[in-house]
């Protein structure tokens, strides 16, 4: 009498279906860890903006002034590169804009989140990492 050895149709179609099922759960997680990571870059994208803006102060006695969007804003570009900042830092996804204001002593700088409430900032709005002068 003679096995033969192998696998059925029907046990492969199971195997590759767990492996699609497996797959499909570890991209989803691994999405939300993405938009971690980029919020994540654009809080320090802006901590290094906020950096150059004290310097900017320190040696201006203002902020530069007006309101400005962009990534990276051009007026901010203008104002800190490259004495302040090597350059304004371009945030991780193309769509993403800086949102700044000024009005000399003062200003507020803020990038979009894309997980909310992943981080605080200095104005309390949850979608948004926001940052004024340090006082």
């Amino acid at each position: 009498m003679r096995t033969q050895k192998g696998f059925t149709l029907m046990e492969l179609l199971v195997v590759i279906a767990i492996i699609g099922i497996l797959s499909s759960i570890v991209l989803a997680n691994l999405n939300g860890s993405r938009q971690r990571a980029r919020d994540a870059a654009r809080v320090g994208d802006v901590k290094s903006v906020q950096l150059a803006l004290e310097l900017y102060f320190d040696n201006a006695g203002n902020y530069p002034s007006g309101t400005m969007s962009g990534n990276p804003p051009a007026g901010l570009q203008n104002a800190l590169a490259p004495t302040y900042i090597a350059t304004v830092p371009i945030l991780p996804l193309s769509s993403d804009t800086y949102s700044y204001s000024s009005s000399g002593n003062t200003y507020q700088l803020s990038v979009p989140l894309e997980v909310s409430g992943s981080y605080t900032g200095t104005c309390g709005n949850a979608s948004n990492y926001c940052v004024t002068p340090n006082q």
